[in-house]
């Protein structure tokens, strides 16, 4: 991780700091009655104070999530090099959800698990969690128009909140008694109501455990039973006869250093959280510490397991989808998007939530004949359908889909998990070789697809994809992960200062003049317009060919540059002398070519300068002039968006916005009575920058910054170190031209394209003219992805902005100096 992203993650900890203590002040104020008629907003901000006191102190996150036997707990155990730290099983096996807690550790050192502990779920989820199971029973019963009279549980809440030892189930009992041995009782109902019974009993020795506030009880465990407190088994395997209620002695955290108190209390267990101790050498996030998260399978028939995991799905950074190669096609993987809609507040930063992993890459077969582009290698249907599968998660950025094969990279430690075959993990293994040749053609195709994919079958040939996929993850956390993480807390952080004026409102005296009132609101009205127009012209510069550049447009100015610098190798000066001197007798300017050839000759060959005979003379020029096109194509880049901040300056919203930059201070004074000051000078800090006619900060020479204030960060030069810097040398390597002594017969029909070649200088140009054409495509394409992070942070930056703009609450809020009354 970048000097620069350990400073942003340092101060997105600093502002999540702050953010939990207002959620702390705020369970205070929630314990004060609150208007009946406003129950449901008082029950919403309950809600997300827990969930913010929760996210705020949390880690960054990763979540690997997916269907059942997709691999994900071997795969999250193979990242941590500790191969067999998690069950692993061909069936659902994973019960509850396991936190792997990522601490630096020194390089060299050997990865190592520190502790395990539980976590248990709080009094209130116990509850809801209960209500839950029973409406999906009851409303399965409607829906299908069951035979069975349901009616007495609509509503029921069977688990006590306050008391869950004390809860009664005699309903549900006395309920679903009689009908349980009946052959035809739905099957669904029998296993999510042994789901409930389980809970009972779970209840019934294991109540004292539950803390009041979630994420309050940990209990260490040891380690050699991590098993018993992740392994499904045949827990949930309906049994033939009534689950008559158990009796047992309540259970204390000491005891839990059992397997059978373990299992007794399993459906009470939230997390189980193992701390590991991870070397920067194996796996890096420039020194933070991060969780990774292996979730039960999402398309398990088990009730509890879906409403825990949707219920946490929310609260992760990052989303890794685990997608089996050979049936990739699941709905609860395509149905991901809409379960981060439900949980997330940060709409806008979903499609940078989701990194997608093709494991069981070895059950595809590789290309007879080695795929030298993306349309060859979606030929086979097995391939086209995995990789349609992982477009669709990523919205279509193949540099966020890995491919794996967690057998073979097992296999290569020494480890076949106890459910595979030996000859699979032979065969697991041997894919890795027959990947590679796909892997070297594709990776002569520069598009962007190709060449993410080329990158990812190439780590796959090396070790099964696991190196590659930390280096992805690593680099998707500490980036877009970052703004996710701090993103979504200032989001519920927001929402819940809303609820708080609605449910508790200030009553200190007068509210604001009208004069300030109308001053107040037209601030707010063009900040909010000027955002929309930002939003609104930076999709107009989403291609670089849309970026103002006069006269021609950047793409020409870049290949102006190109042409400049190539043209200026001496190379091409002693060869074209070499060849007109050997050739027929010079042609003069009368005579068409000839002239033409006559502007390009040097009279003189510089003394000691070798002809170039083959591609190898071009090869370090090539890379040479790709790095020196790089600085003048970012300076081009940064010219190009100073024109376009100068010309939305001159937008009539952002004008009016400027005409009531006065005012900035009053809001200052409104929002003090509020919130604390360095919550204020944070919320402003992103509002002030609306104010600024260089919103991107591109150009190191828009200005001076206001006295105070450091310089804005060069957004470009951020960019460029995140976008590879590799051109590849368009021309096959140490290839010999026509006119090359030991060539000429063997490569005068076949060099260029197929076409005849002869010792005609003309070749020359045209030579020139492609390795031009090369580095312009090069560098483009390198601008473009340079100008798709600038406009996804400069996008990011504007949402948030949009979700901290003034609301109407806070623009009636009493005169500076008056007390607040809350």
């Amino acid at each position: 991780m970048t000097e620069e992203a350990s400073a942003r993650a340092a101060a997105a900890r600093e502002r999540l700091d702050g953010l939990r203590q207002r959620a702390v002040q705020a369970r205070r104020l929630l314990q004060e009655p609150a208007p009946p008629h406003l129950a449901a907003q008082r029950a919403e901000a309950v809600t997300l104070t827990e969930r913010l006191i929760l996210n705020a102190g949390r880690n960054m996150s990763l979540a690997f999530v997916g269907i059942f036997t997709t691999g994900k707990s071997l795969l999250a155990s193979l990242l941590v090099g500790i191969a067999r730290l998690l069950v692993v099983a061909n069936v659902a096996s994973t019960g509850n959800v396991t936190r792997l807690v990522l601490r630096p550790a020194p390089a060299g050192d050997p990865p190592r698990l520190v502790s395990a502990q539980l976590s248990f779920l709080s009094r209130g989820t116990t509850a809801a969690m209960a209500a839950y199971l029973l409406d999906e029973i009851v409303g399965l019963v409607d829906k299908e128009r069951l035979p069975y009279d349901f009616r007495a549980l609509r509503g029921h809440r069977p688990v006590d909140e306050h008391d869950p030892a004390r809860s009664d189930w005699s309903l549900l009992e006395r309920t679903l008694r009689p009908i349980w041995t009946d052959p035809t009782l739905n099957l669904e109902i029998r296993q999510w109501a042994t789901e409930l019974f389980q809970l009972r009993d779970a209840l019934e020795v294991g109540a004292g455990l539950l803390p009041t506030v979630p994420g309050n009880a940990r209990v260490g465990i040891d380690p050699a039973h991590l098993d018993a407190a992740t392994s499904i088994g045949d827990s949930r395997v309906p049994p033939s006869t009534f689950p008559e209620a158990t009796v047992g002695l309540p259970l204390s955290a000491a005891d839990l250093d059992d397997v059978s108190a373990i299992r007794a209390v399993l459906p009470l267990i939230h997390e189980v959280i193992l701390e590991i101790a991870l070397p920067q050498d194996l796996w890096s996030f420039g020194g933070l510490t991060v969780d990774l998260l292996d979730f039960p399978g999402l398309a398990s028939d088990s009730l509890r397991d879906r409403y825990l995991s949707h219920a946490e799905l929310g609260n992760a950074t990052v989303m890794v989808v685990v997608v089996d190669a050979k049936k990739p096609k699941q709905h609860d993987n395509t149905h991901l998007y809409t379960l981060l809609q439900q949980q997330r507040h940060l709409p806008a930063a979903l499609v940078d939530s989701v990194v997608t992993v093709i494991n069981r890459f070895d059950r595809l077969a590789a290309p007879g004949t080695a795929a030298r582009d993306v349309r060859e290698l979606t030929e086979s249907k097995d391939v086209a359908a995995a990789l349609a599968i992982a477009g669709d998660l990523t919205r279509q950025r193949m540099d966020r889909v890995a491919v794996t094969s967690a057998l073979a990279a097992a296999a290569r430690t020494g480890f076949v998990p106890p459910d595979a075959k030996p000859e699979d993990a032979a065969a697991a293994v041997a894919s890795l070789t027959d990947w590679g040749p796909t892997a070297d053609a594709l990776a002569t195709d520069t598009s962007g697809d190709a060449k993410a994919l080329a990158t990812a079958l190439r780590a796959y040939r090396a070790d099964g994809g696991i190196d590659h996929l930390r280096r992805l993850l690593a680099r998707h956390l500490t980036g877009h992960g970052i703004d996710i993480w701090l993103g979504e807390a200032e989001a519920i952080a927001h929402r819940l200062d809303t609820l708080l004026t609605k449910l508790y409102p200030v009553d200190s005296g007068p509210t604001v003049s009208p004069t300030e009132q109308a001053r107040l609101v037209a601030l707010g009205d063009h900040a909010a317009a000027a955002q929309r127009t930002y939003l609104r012209r930076l999709a107009e510069i989403r291609q670089l060919d849309r970026l103002p550049f006069p006269p021609d447009g950047i793409i020409e100015a870049v290949r102006d540059e190109a042409a400049r610098i190539v043209h200026d190798w001496p190379e091409w000066a002693t060869t074209h002398e070499s060849l007109v001197t050997r050739s027929a007798p010079e042609p003069t300017r009368e005579e068409g070519l000839g002239g033409l050839l006559a502007d390009y000759e040097v009279a003189l060959v510089p003394e000691g300068r070798p002809v170039a005979t083959t591609t190898a003379a071009f090869s370090g020029r090539y890379r040479a002039a790709a790095s020196a096109l790089d600085t003048v194509a970012d300076d081009l880049l940064r010219r190009a968006l100073s024109t376009w901040t100068a010309d939305v300056g001159t937008d009539p919203d952002l004008r009016a916005l400027a005409d009531a930059g006065q005012d900035r201070q009053l809001l200052r004074d409104r929002l003090l009575l509020r919130m604390p000051e360095p919550e204020v000078t944070a919320r402003l800090r992103f509002i002030e920058s609306l104010f600024d006619p260089a919103l991107l900060a591109v150009h190191p020479d828009a200005g001076s910054p206001p006295a105070g204030q450091s310089p804005p960060p060069d957004l470009v030069a951020r960019a460029s170190t995140r976008v590879e810097r590799t051109a590849p040398f368009p021309l096959t390597a140490n290839r010999a031209f026509a006119w090359h002594e030991r060539s000429r017969e063997l490569t005068r029909s076949r060099f260029y394209g197929g076409a005849e070649v002869s010792d005609d200088p003309i070749f020359l140009i045209r030579l020139r003219h492609d390795l031009v054409e090369a580095l312009t495509r090069y560098a483009c394409q390198r601008l473009q992805a340079e100008l798709d992070l600038i406009h996804a942070t400069a996008r990011r930056h504007l949402d948030r902005v949009g979700a901290l703009l003034p609301s109407a609450e806070d623009m009636n809020l009493p005169h500076p100096g008056q007390e607040n009354g809350r």
